[in-house]
């Protein structure tokens, strides 16, 4: 597309395309994002990296194209580094655009707020609330929906469960609506089903209704204390409106893990299969840390060969694809001190380039009597 606005910008229609440069330079960059571009994996750790340095380019080309770049095409550019935290990035283009002369709307605040909430950087993203008043003291136009998602989700993602609630009361009493999006947010964010259900209920009186991310954020809550009933009965109402996706049965098993019923656990599990849901490296290694569990309580080895079992079916079924399960798998081998499990096994993550983490290493260590550079 750049190559026919380019065409374009050289007949007498210069000057009307030149206005629409903007739009289509965020439309252009749009493109950029991780999911359009080809050979990049989602759980390719560089990736956010890659698609910054991208956007630097495809910014800096546009400039020297003679491309007029306001508020949507930055908008555009700090979203798609925002997605991955890069906040420094994010920061940047944003200074920039205000020292080129561009008035920042509140579509750009947005999106810089959300790459302060998005950061991997501790420091960085407490910062998030300082923008946030910033934000609203420079910009003109009222918070949205958008705004309160980011606080929202900022918050509750640093564990600030009361301030979030706060901040929602706050909202809504200067007249801005939570959505459901807002809703499954607070949701998410409770240590208990009690808050949880409380949320629930002033969502339903809202006139919304639960989706798959409500139950999935109330199971959440159930498995922060491990309340198993209250879970079956999520569980039960979940069934009567969808078909749970393999998220929301690893939500499920969750709560039996952190109750420590090994039965419980693997009852849903079987349910999940007959269910015809795929397990996922979340759910083995959920499961597989319930036979942990239960054979560090009793020292029956039966708990160590169906691990090993289920270890065996997520190989099979290309579902290793983090050091999660390579971790506690290694732990069991230090358990029940089976040296040469130990040995093929790291041999596996050798081979897939699973990263060792440092328990992983001790593990092995114990299992085998050899130390791990």
């Amino acid at each position: 597309m750049r190559r026919v606005v380019r065409v374009l910008c050289r007949r007498p229609l210069a000057v009307t395309v030149r206005r629409m440069t903007d739009a289509m330079a965020a439309l252009w960059l749009s493109n950029l994002k991780p999911q359009n571009l080809r050979g990049i994996r989602d759980e390719d750790s560089t990736k956010g990296d890659y698609v910054v340095e991208l956007v630097k380019n495809e910014m800096q080309l546009l400039k020297d194209e003679g491309w007029e770049l306001g508020s949507k095409a930055y908008t555009s550019a700090i979203s798609i580094v925002g997605r991955y935290g890069k906040s420094d990035v994010a920061q940047g283009l944003f200074d920039e655009m205000v020292e080129s002369g561009v008035r920042p709307t509140r579509l750009v605040y947005n999106s810089l707020l959300f790459s302060y909430v998005n950061s991997r950087s501790d420091k960085e993203g407490e910062r998030f609330l300082s923008i946030f008043e910033k934000m609203e003291a420079e910009c003109d136009e009222p918070a949205d929906s958008a705004t309160v998602a980011a606080v929202l989700h900022g918050l509750a993602k640093r564990g600030k469960h009361r301030d979030a609630v706060k901040a929602a009361e706050v909202f809504r009493a200067q007249g801005i609506p939570l959505t459901q999006h807002a809703y499954n947010i607070l949701i998410s964010s409770c240590l208990d089903v009690q808050s949880a259900r409380g949320i629930y209920r002033q969502m339903l009186a809202d006139g919304y209704q639960p989706d798959e991310v409500t139950f999935g954020s109330i199971l959440k809550a159930c498995s922060q204390t491990g309340d198993v009933e209250s879970a079956k009965e999520v569980m039960a109402d979940l069934k009567q409106h969808f078909h749970p996706t393999v998220r929301e049965w690893t939500g499920y098993l969750t709560v039996f893990k952190v109750a420590g019923d090994m039965a419980g656990a693997q009852g849903a599990w079987d349910e999940m299969l007959e269910a015809n849901v795929q397990p996922n490296s979340v759910s083995y290694g959920t499961m597989i840390r319930v036979h942990c569990d239960a054979l560090k309580e009793t020292a029956k080895r039966e708990h160590a060969e169906a691990a090993g079992k289920l270890f065996e079916r997520a190989v099979q079924e290309n579902a290793v694809t983090s050091s999660q399960l390579v971790t506690v798998m290694m732990e069991i081998f230090a358990e029940v001190k089976d040296a040469d499990g130990a040995r093929k096994l790291l041999g596996f993550a050798r081979a897939k380039n699973l990263g060792l983490t440092g328990y992983c290493k001790k593990y092995f260590t114990e299992a085998t009597g050899e130390r791990l550079r």
